[in-house]
């Protein structure tokens, strides 16, 4: 006789637990006749008590100014994703589309400035405020036209990010977290030195604060001889965050890669999840987790690891309105591509793939 799924399931945990078990007494064993395994275990832990005490021991400029600008993120994000993602997505891809459409707007929005050159903190925060309002209009007659109350809409704006908890994420819950916090704490405390970064991206960030715009003759590069003029939105985050600041702090613009890499793992977990599976989705993201091509370069302060967030989370909502035919997921499709063409040049190498799907959904 056939067991039922879930019986099977819990049987199938059950074993896994259980072989785990023995493998962590088996180490606690050889670890107990071995003394000597326990130099590198006790060297461990006192790296991550000296990465904990230089990171608490940071003297940063600006740290309330940058915790409202991350909340402002949230909250357009938030806002838009409630406008025209529809409310059965999955948490995890509803969280990850928060933080991508509010880091694109952040990033768009000091762009825009930039090339006008009037990127000054009054002028900033002017644009910050009326976007916010015009995001507000637009939820409130979204309320009206569902007939629903506005209070109660502007509850579901600040609770529609949060990720309720499931079996899966409280197994996988642990060692992400472990991961991203060895790659959180070495992003911010070790200096840029990518030459990428160095060169391009993050002294991008520093002219276009320091001038309040994109210089007329150089563009986005930041000289003649260097005139590679990279689409310039990771810099204009940065930018972002220092023009509200009113100085220079390299912090707030190495955060950006490692919440780029989340969004890219949530990404990557929704589109394993959409073709395959759940637990193939979860597979996939972990298995990347532990790629140390991916994990460089969510510690890099360069464009990359923010062009594929916004690039494969984009790959995602196609498949997803090719699968399920729903229209706002084309339109958050589109804005995610082009924000990830504001990011870098190589989205342009998607343009056949987003050609080619749109026309078979359209025959």
């Amino acid at each position: 006789m056939k067991k039922p799924k879930n019986t099977q399931i819990k049987t199938e945990v059950e074993i896994a637990l259980i072989i785990l078990l023995i493998f962590a007494l088996n180490y606690l064993f050889y670890l107990y006749q071995w003394q000597s395994w326990s130099i590198p275990l006790n060297e461990f832990l006192a790296f991550i008590r000296t990465s904990l005490e230089r990171v608490l021991s940071l003297q940063l400029e600006g740290v309330l100014i940058a915790f409202l600008a991350w909340v402002w993120i949230l909250l357009v994000g938030s806002i838009l994703t409630k406008l025209i993602l529809p409310q059965k997505t999955n948490d995890i891809i509803r969280f990850a589309v928060t933080i991508a459409l509010g880091l694109g707007l952040a990033g768009t929005l000091s762009l825009v400035l930039g090339v006008f050159q009037v990127l000054q903190r009054h002028n900033l925060i002017l644009s910050m405020v009326l976007l916010l309002v015009c995001l507000l209009c637009a939820l409130f007659k979204s309320a009206l036209r569902h007939q629903t109350s506005f209070r109660k809409l502007i509850v579901e704006v600040f609770t529609f990010w949060l990720v309720r908890p499931t079996k899966y994420i409280v197994i996988t819950l642990p060692s992400v977290a472990i991961i991203y916090f060895f790659i959180m704490s070495h992003a911010v405390l070790a200096p840029i030195v990518h030459w990428d970064a160095t060169v391009y991206h993050a002294v991008m960030a520093n002219v276009l604060y320091l001038y309040g715009g994109f210089p007329l003759i150089i563009g986005t590069s930041h000289g003649l001889e260097m005139s590679s003029n990279y689409p310039p939105l990771f810099s204009a985050l940065g930018a972002f965050f220092y023009t509200l600041i009113g100085t220079i702090e390299d912090v707030y613009l190495k955060v950006i890669p490692p919440v780029a890499s989340f969004v890219t793992l949530s990404a990557v977990y929704g589109i394993g999840r959409c073709i395959i599976g759940r637990l193939y989705g979860i597979l996939s993201s972990l298995i990347l987790l532990c790629t140390p091509l991916f994990i460089l370069y969510s510690i890099y302060a360069t464009s990359y690891i923010l062009y594929i967030a916004f690039t494969s989370l984009s790959v995602l909502f196609l498949i997803l309105a090719f699968k399920e035919r729903i229209k706002n997921y084309w339109l958050i499709a589109g804005i995610l591509y082009g924000f990830s063409l504001l990011t870098n040049y190589q989205a342009l190498f998607f343009l056949p793939f987003y050609g080619m799907v749109i026309a078979y959904a359209l025959s």
